[in-house]
């Protein structure tokens, strides 16, 4: 009879094939020998491990296992690397299908024009008179054609600068503007 190297229980030896002894009276002593304390490579985290555990055992839980941002709201991401066997580029599937809904859409033209503001100017700005302003930014197509949305043809514009583009210089809101002076008088 032999003891145990956990609990100290006696128990008949077992010899397995290939000339391994046992040491442990059961699975369960010989799981209960196993754990080890390690450190999360990710949060600093002091966690127990066990040895003869498949599961990774250089982080503390799912969450520490990846982390980056967002693709399109730089929110951390964490959990699974993949899902469903393809990695995780989004925080959830709001962001993925605002991209997925922008790139692979038939007008994708004010995506590629700010790009191409971003590529001239190192931020997203009105090519002709500068303004900085996202909310009054549009893209127009220098050849004036819709069709072709090639990214040398998008250029960035205020709504300012795009309306003089499209109809001139406003003679006729200048007329207009002048009869509208002459009928308020009245």
């Amino acid at each position: 009879m032999d003891k145990c190297k956990l609990c100290d229980n006696t128990f008949k030896r077992k010899y397995r094939a290939k000339g391994l002894r046992k040491i442990y009276c059961s699975k369960k002593c010989k799981y209960a020998d196993a754990y080890i304390e390690k450190t999360c490579i990710t949060c600093n985290k002091v966690f127990i491990k066990n040895k003869l555990s498949y599961k990774s055992d250089i982080f503390c839980s799912l969450s520490c296992i990846q982390r980056h941002p967002c693709e399109n709201c730089g929110k951390i991401i964490t959990g699974r690397k993949t899902f469903q066997s393809l990695p995780k580029r989004f925080c959830g599937r709001a962001c993925a299908s605002f991209v997925n809904r922008t790139l692979k859409a038939k007008k994708t033209y004010v995506a590629k024009g700010f790009a191409q503001s971003i590529y001239w100017h190192g931020k997203i700005i009105c090519n002709r008179c500068f303004i900085e302003d996202i909310e009054v930014l549009v893209v127009h197509h220098m050849d004036k054609n819709k069709e072709n949305n090639a990214p040398e043809n998008l250029e960035t514009l205020c709504a300012n600068c795009h309306h003089k583009e499209h109809w001139g210089k406003g003679n006729n809101r200048i007329k207009m503007s002048i009869f509208a002076h002459k009928i308020s008088q009245k």
